[in-house]
């Protein structure tokens, strides 16, 4: 299986429970790969691979929905994806806030979630 990659995205949203994070946002940071069917062709055409501009169009644009639940968040954009091309055949995401309103001393809060086609409903 070949891999397309979207490595640390920053994006400024307003995803969260807490009343703070729904008006005033925080910074995101995302990382996407993509498992894609293995190509059988040197072809220097763009329709025969993923195009990963297109997929990282369609995650940001899924960003601009604000959630309560980053669970939610990247399962919506792994339907967007699956659903963009069927050459996508496994997709992992992760989400992090990496300015968490809790105190503490911390890099990153955030989740990771993995899902296969075939194990993902639609």
């Amino acid at each position: 299986m070949d891999k397309l990659l979207i490595r640390d995205l920053r994006l400024y949203g307003y995803h969260g429970v807490y009343e703070k994070e729904n008006q005033e946002g925080q910074p995101f940071l995302l990382q996407v790969e993509l498992g894609v069917e293995e190509r059988q062709t040197r072809s220097e055409e763009l329709a025969s691979t993923v195009n990963y501009a297109a997929c990282h169009d369609l995650v940001e644009k899924r960003f601009k929905t604000t959630y309560m639940l980053l669970e939610n968040l990247a399962l919506d954009m792994m339907e967007d994806l699956f659903r963009y091309d069927e050459r996508i055949l496994e997709v992992s995401i992760q989400i992090e806030k990496i300015r968490p309103p809790v105190p503490g001393d911390l890099a990153a809060l955030g989740v990771k979630l993995c899902r296969k086609r075939g194990f993902f409903s639609l």
